[in-house]
């Protein structure tokens, strides 16, 4: 390792015409970038190659005499240089930045098989940036006239150096074992410096950009198009189904850049992005789970229905989803509903849009599991999740509701007798779905007003007497606005009736101000 810094000590001094080398200055710069990616790679633990190393290069690159030899070499070599460029760059990510684990599948990530990772990450994305920073600006300098010869040689560097340049900003944006905060930082300067490079407003651009997406003349832009192709490509030998549980960073960098790429750029990379998705979500782990079901529920939002829908694409993931709703994990139910929410919009007709009868549909039977695992659960963490969700399934099935009611009815009723907590969070989405509920079933609600209209009232003493001192007067008060909401909407659909019972409690002896107040503001109507 010795060696190999004085080696790289002596191609600085060369650059600097310090030496008395007799190189041209094409191969003086090729045996710099080698003898650089060489160094940085052998020292694996980064305890020899530190910053001050990397000062030192920046100085030589800025240096008079370097930038010369680079601008001279730039007419004839300027192939060769932007080769050496992007092997260098490409070569220090792909040896550092998506360490594996050896051994069994089904092994944990142990900490010390990162440990020397977050080293080699920054050093590495320190020395691409100072790389890539200098190039350009020795290019712009030398063709500052002759716009079009720049973004030949640019255009070059950048294909081939921008795939593997997301890949390790993607790798390092989030809390892993692998990262820490310096290593997210020199990444996202990296990403930065690209960004300014080639004029693109963020990492979406960059990935996404299409050739007619400007005004711009297409030899004027240095990216001709998005190069998220080119990160799947760079990807897929780590997330194929023997090798994903192998490559933890490779998955998670998956998703950061599948999150960037947003509709109608998406549904171009259907059949890439899919697969591994589909593989994540089928994993026994909790954490591949959720991001699997996070992947699709981003493809399914960002894919036309109609794409989604070829080659029984979206029945596919319907199926892969589906199954999970029995699980008993609460993150994994909190990712998984709003995703089975947005399939069913692709794989089902609109409930609410009918010119025939309205038949039993995959909502329905998503629908009532949904109902069938709330009437019996206890865990008050998954009676929130549960909760959560009913809202949103109430307002897509619209009147088909009704084929549910009774059951429907009997869980919000006994979820809004339950005290969940100083939060309140379960009563306060019940309270939600309820609104939802007299909403989109107001036709048959008065056959129900008075199931309705007890729950509510028994609600408001509970908040207002047995639980007032358990929880915060702000959930106290968003507790009563939602109920009163409930029932002025249940005065609606129930006229008269309503009335005469809200009167016949107004003033009783097991009412209260809080309570009084409320009734006289529904039967006022404000």
């Amino acid at each position: 390792m010795t060696e190999r810094l004085m080696e790289l000590r002596e191609c600085l001094e060369a650059l600097m015409g310090k030496s008395s080398e007799e190189s041209t200055s094409c191969e003086m710069i090729v045996k710099f970038l080698e003898t650089l990616q060489s160094t940085v790679l052998l020292d694996k633990n980064r305890t020899q190659f530190h910053k001050d190393s990397l000062q030192k290069i920046q100085e030589t690159l800025n240096h008079v005499e370097c930038r010369q030899r680079i601008m001279s070499s730039l007419d004839e070599h300027s192939d060769t240089i932007a080769s050496a460029y992007i092997r260098t760059v490409t070569s220090l990510i792909q040896h550092d930045m998506l360490p594996s684990i050896p051994g069994s599948d089904d092994q944990e990530y142990p900490e010390k098989h990162f440990e020397t990772t977050r080293k080699r990450c920054y050093i590495s994305a320190c020395v691409i940036n100072v790389l890539l920073t200098h190039i350009w600006d020795c290019i712009r300098e030398k063709y500052s006239n002759e716009e079009l010869i720049a973004n030949r040689i640019e255009r070059k560097i950048l294909k081939g150096c921008i795939p593997s340049c997301v890949v390790l900003w993607a790798s390092h944006q989030d809390d892993h074992p692998w990262t820490d905060t310096l290593c997210m930082q020199a990444t996202q300067d990296l990403i930065k410096s690209l960004c300014n490079i080639t004029s693109a407003n963020d990492v979406q651009e960059i990935l996404c950009r299409r050739a007619d997406s400007s005004g711009c003349k297409s030899e004027d832009r240095l990216i001709l198009s998005g190069c998220f192709v080119d990160v799947l490509n760079l990807l897929r030998p780590s997330l194929t189904r023997e090798t994903w549980k192998q490559e933890p960073c490779s998955r998670h960098a998956f998703y950061c850049c599948l999150v960037q790429v947003k509709h109608p750029h998406l549904g171009d990379h259907l059949e890439l992005v899919l697969p591994p998705a589909l593989l994540f979500v089928d994993d026994y782990k909790v954490e591949n789970k959720i991001l699997g079901i996070r992947c699709l529920h981003h493809i399914i939002s960002n894919v036309d229905p109609t794409e989604l829908s070829w080659y029984s694409r979206s029945l596919v993931i319907y199926e892969a989803l589906q199954r999970h709703i029995y699980n008993q994990d609460p993150s994994v139910l909190e990712a998984l509903y709003p995703c089975l929410v947005a399939i069913l919009g692709v794989v089902e007709r609109c409930p609410q849009k009918a010119n025939e009868f309205r038949k039993p549909t995959r909502y329905d039977t998503a629908f009532q599991t949904i109902l069938n695992n709330m009437e019996h659960e206890q865990k008050l963490v998954l009676r929130r999740v549960h909760a959560k969700c009913l809202a949103e399934f109430i307002d897509k099935m619209g009147i088909t509701v009704l084929r549910h009611m009774k059951r429907l009815l009997r869980v919000l009723v006994n979820y809004l007798e339950v005290y969940d907590g100083a939060e309140q969070t379960a009563r306060l989405d019940v309270i939600c779905a309820m609104k939802a509920l007299i909403t989109q079933a107001w036709p048959r609600i008065p056959h129900y007003y008075d199931v309705i209209l007890k729950s509510l009232l028994k609600l408001l003493y509970d908040v207002t007497t047995c639980d007032a001192q358990d929880i915060s007067h702000q959930v106290q008060s968003d507790i009563i606005i939602g109920t009163e909401e409930c029932l002025l909407l249940l005065k609606r659909c129930c006229g008269t009736e309503m009335d005469q019972s809200l009167q016949s409690l107004h003033g009783c002896e097991a009412s209260n101000h809080v309570i009084d107040e409320c009734l006289q503001r529904v039967m006022s109507g404000t």
